[in-house]
């Protein structure tokens, strides 16, 4: 397969997003595009964060019993490139037949087949109630996302009923479509911190509780739980360190601060009121822990 290969829409469609740095970027070239297929498409911007709302044949008619709405959510966010790419991570380059970019997978494929299948079925965008949430806040804390244009869609009564929901999110296991996930498991996003006493490492007789040492016994104890089983479609709740850090600056010193951050993935077994109250009862026995969020 060379770089000249035919793209099909839905890759040509992922190419132009790939090449879209931000999430405003991304917006702006959306808005046009869903117009032109009859949708009625806004940008929302909350705490600098820039959404796109789109619906169509959505009216209070559609919200009767007998008919059904389809909605629509994805992201047009991506993490950071990082290092080691092989071609420019927001060039959409085509290479061995594999479309390269940050976000190809998560999300921005994703959103390009839904909308390239919209564009192709005429019989579902002139009389399927559509509504489609595009977040520009999915890697991050999420709050200037959907959670805040909902909010806003309720001051002004016109938040849909759905009856089904789809999310382009990535479920493929060893090959194309082989799996698809019925719903969607929930996440907490935990920032901590270990306030306590710096001190050099080889002063004797020093008092120095490490505050470094006691994050990990504090981690080990949270990740070693073990969380009531979850059913097969949501699979086992599972807690992820995602960030560590301390403040010494130097490889003789014991840090006066550490800090943390991990990630809970959690089925319908769990709620996010028993996770954070086991998370409180584990700190209690840390006094050194305070929380940023």
């Amino acid at each position: 397969m060379t770089n000249s290969l035919r793209l099909t829409p839905a890759q040509s469609l992922t190419q132009t997003l790939l090449q879209k740095k931000t999430p405003e970027e991304t917006a702006l070239f959306l808005k046009p595009w869903l117009d032109s297929l009859g949708f009625e498409t806004q940008i929302l911007t909350f705490q600098n964060v820039t959404n796109v709302y789109a619906t169509k044949n959505l009216s209070p008619s559609t919200q009767r019993p007998s008919q059904k709405v389809l909605g629509f959510l994805g992201h047009s966010d991506v993490v950071p490139a990082g290092e080691g790419w092989s071609a420019d991570p927001f060039s959409g380059a085509l290479q061995d037949g594999f479309l390269l970019g940050r976000g190809a997978v998560d999300m921005k494929g994703g959103l390009a087949c839904f909308f390239a299948a919209l564009a192709e079925n005429k019989a579902v965008l002139d009389n399927f109630p559509l509504a489609l949430f595009i977040s520009g806040d999915e890697e991050g804390t999420a709050e200037g996302g959907i959670p805040a244009v909902l909010q806003e869609l309720e001051k002004t009564s016109s938040r849909p009923t759905f009856d089904f929901i789809l999310i382009g999110e990535p479920t493929s296991r060893l090959t194309l479509g082989d799996y698809v996930k019925m719903g969607c498991r929930g996440s907490l996003n935990i920032r901590f911190c270990l306030t306590g006493t710096s001190g050099h490492v080889a002063a004797l007789g020093q008092k120095i509780e490490n505050v470094a040492t006691i994050m990990i016994h504090f981690l080990h104890e949270l990740a070693s739980f073990a969380w009531p089983p979850e059913d097969e479609i949501f699979g086992p709740t599972n807690l992820e360190i995602t960030t560590l850090d301390a403040d010494s600056h130097a490889t003789n010193v014991i840090p006066a601060q550490a800090r943390g951050g991990f990630n809970i993935r959690f089925g319908t077994k769990t709620s996010a009121e028993q996770i954070l109250a086991k998370i409180e009862s584990v700190a209690a026995s840390y006094p050194h822990v305070s929380w940023f969020f």
